[in-house]
């Protein structure tokens, strides 16, 4: 039931939706983008300080960190917005 619905939403065409192929192709990009997503929140929000490591070091890491967060969490709207168009 939820991986219909997650095929649903993924944007297929009704071509690319008898293909078996194309579905996995789509449902294995999606999986793979959400578990990366997954894992750099993660680390963004587990991210501390190591001892001896330099402050500036430290910040650079979380800007770093923040960017990408930022960066997938803006994809992830801008495909809602365009989807929704």
């Amino acid at each position: 039931r939820e991986t219909l619905t997650i095929v649903e939403n993924l944007g297929l065409t009704d071509a690319q939706r008898k293909c078996a192929k194309e579905i996995i192709t789509a449902i294995e990009a999606y999986v793979n983008g959400q578990i990366n997503e997954f894992l750099e929140r993660r680390a963004f929000i587990s991210h501390v300080q190591q001892e001896g490591e330099m402050f500036d070091n430290f910040v650079v890491s979380l800007r770093e960190f923040a960017s990408f967060v930022t960066m997938t969490a803006h994809k992830r709207t801008s495909a809602t917005k365009s989807s929704q168009d």
